[in-house]
């Protein structure tokens, strides 16, 4: 979503909260004035911050709290602003119900009156009920958005080659490396990845939100990652307008290798199978995705063609891309995130809107998709109903 249509969201929803508050709940206007203007200038910081950080590279640690604040509050405003409509509606259907024929000037005076007050009444106390409901929400979506947990799922696949039984990749997508992140955050993930042993560590996109130097000692972490076979990254589509030239040449430093429409042989005893990565739907010139070009260049050094062949792709959605070219060519297993699950519990649904699904592992267009919910936030720095992950995936025949 871009800085605009997120500025457009924000006004439209402050301009209902001061209608809400002046004319349902009859707050005085001064007062009513006074709390839009503070959300406003808080919501409109956030999206400003992350234009900046985003687009204009920039990451100053003094934006830390300031952003982290504002972003707990666009969530805030999230529900409030859900819980009002509701309140809105059982307004109108109580004024409705208990409507009577006109009556005159003095009568029709006096009947508002007297319906009005416990109609009033009832309107605050749900708007109390409301404000109270989202601040717990907003409070526990933080909470549960610092602390991603391991999660295990078994995948499997009638033509896995026998020596790759029991072979494990920690999926790890969406970290989103701004400044609001605490230097301490990455290593604590990176050591409960290397703790866990996986064989392959993939990580499927959006890393960063912002450019080098400012964030190369929150992201540094990364070079400790340690698996038998690697460690493989794609670029997501924050990736791509976070100075991708800078991070790639810094991923590569660590010993990470990033494949852009590439790929590679991994081979265990005499048996091998394929890994393929290609960049996000976002990326241009050099950095749009192919993923005929990583299978051309993988099929280029191998001696015969993998009977397990697996694509990572940061968007769910990319296994359509192309007709299909993913289930053409063979792909068995497409290993994505960027949807974070929804993030915040019910707005994500919209999400379904450009993703075949949310989480989870879905057979899509003849290819196995494993989803990653992520493990970072965007925008709002809260997750409700999307705690966030890292999927181990064990390979079983």
């Amino acid at each position: 979503m871009n800085p605009w249509t997120l500025t457009a969201l924000v006004v439209v929803d402050l301009l209902f909260l001061l209608f809400c508050l002046t004319k349902l709940v009859r707050l005085r206007k001064l007062w009513a004035i006074v709390t839009t203007s503070v959300l406003a200038v808080l919501c409109l910081a956030t999206v400003l911050a992350n234009t900046l950080i985003r687009y204009g590279g920039v990451n100053k640690d003094w934006l830390r709290m300031p952003l982290r604040i504002s972003a707990a509050v666009a969530g805030f405003l999230a529900y409030l602003t859900a819980g009002l409509v509701i309140v809105c509606l059982v307004s109108g259907i109580w004024w409705l119900v208990t409507r009577k024929a006109k009556p005159t000037l003095r009568a029709a005076r006096a009947i508002g009156d007297s319906e009005r007050l416990p109609r009033l009444r009832v309107v605050r106390i749900l708007t109390t009920a409301v404000i109270a409901g989202a601040l717990a929400a907003t409070g526990w979506g933080y909470v549960h958005a610092q602390s991603p947990t391991l999660t295990y799922t078994q995948i499997r696949f009638a033509d896995l080659p026998p020596s790759f039984e029991g072979f494990t990749i920690a999926l790890i997508s969406d970290l989103h490396l701004n400044v609001t992140i605490d230097e301490s955050w990455l290593p604590g993930i990176v050591a409960e990845v290397n703790a866990a042993k996986p064989d392959l560590i993939v990580i499927a996109g959006d890393t960063a939100n912002g450019c080098l130097p400012e964030l190369e000692s929150r992201a540094s972490a990364l070079a400790k990652l340690r698996a038998p076979y690697g460690v493989l990254l794609t670029l997501g589509n924050h990736d791509l307008t976070s100075c991708p030239a800078q991070w790639i040449d810094r991923y590569t430093s660590w010993g990470i290798r990033v494949l852009n429409n590439d790929g590679l042989v991994i081979e265990r005893g005499r048996e091998s199978i394929w890994v393929l990565g290609i960049t996000d739907r976002a990326g241009k010139a050099d950095l749009k995705p192919n993923l005929q070009q990583a299978w051309d260049r993988v099929a280029a050094v191998a001696p015969e063609e993998a009977p397990l062949k697996i694509l990572i792709a940061h968007k769910p959605v990319q296994v359509k891309d192309n007709d299909g070219l993913a289930a053409s060519l063979g792909i068995d297993l497409m290993l994505s995130g960027h949807t974070h699950g929804g993030q915040i519990w019910p707005f994500g649904v919209r999400t379904l809107l450009g993703q075949p699904a949310l989480g989870g592992v879905h057979v899509i267009d003849g290819v196995t998709v494993a989803i990653s919910r992520g493990v970072g936030t965007s925008f709002a720095g809260i997750r409700v109903g999307a705690r966030p992950e890292i999927p181990l995936i064990t390979l079983a025949s």
